[in-house]
């Protein structure tokens, strides 16, 4: 994909500048909140008793938030290749980008350390100390507001919820960029016909 923003605006009929322009907020949200996955199919797969099949569908879900945050971040997505990079790469490069919150690459880093772990120590088991250093990665007062014991499967959500939420955030904050240049365009056209 050469340009998401140019692509989305293209796939919803907004690419011409009078359209983008008349378009609503609400309308530009909608298109931006699109989620790359389904939410109850993940719900689902985090019932699953072991610990270690919720971090791999966590990890692999991720994976996928990560490479469509990077997706509509870069001019040229496919230049890169980076459907072949680590989890903690690709990271690494929102975090460069300004597209992404340290605060959840650092809890998916720790996320993706212990994925490391489980892969490369045979018979690891998850324990109570791997999810406090997953909470631990939060601000202290993040927890304290839930006001209840969060379980590791519910934790795994939480942070896929939120990594997914900034990636809709960061796509709508580009649509808006782009009415926001396409208004004036406008403004600027109407003023060099004014003045001509």
């Amino acid at each position: 994909m050469k340009n998401w923003v140019t692509e989305t605006l293209r796939a919803n009929d907004l690419s011409e500048k009078a359209k983008l322009v008349s378009a609503s907020d609400k309308a530009i949200k909608k298109i931006a909140h699109q989620p790359i996955y389904d939410e109850q199919s993940f719900k689902r797969s985090l019932r699953h008793k072991s610990k270690l099949t919720q971090l791999l569908n966590t990890h692999l879900l991720l994976n996928q938030v990560a490479s469509a945050f990077l997706i509509q971040n870069l001019e040229n997505s496919a230049a890169l290749k980076f459907e072949r990079w680590g989890l903690e790469k690709k990271l690494d490069l929102l975090l460069a980008l300004g597209a992404c919150p340290p605060m959840i690459t650092e809890v998916i880093k720790q996320i993706n350390s212990l994925r490391n772990k489980v892969a490369h120590e045979f018979g690891y088991k998850i324990e109570a100390i791997d999810l406090k250093r997953i909470h631990e990665k939060f601000p202290r007062e993040f927890w304290n507001e839930l006001n209840q014991e969060v379980s590791f499967s519910e934790t795994m959500f939480i942070v896929t919820y939120m990594f997914e939420e900034d990636r809709r955030q960061n796509a709508e904050d580009l649509l808006q960029k782009q009415k926001a240049f396409a208004r004036l365009r406008v403004a600027l056209d109407g003023f060099n016909e004014k003045t001509s």
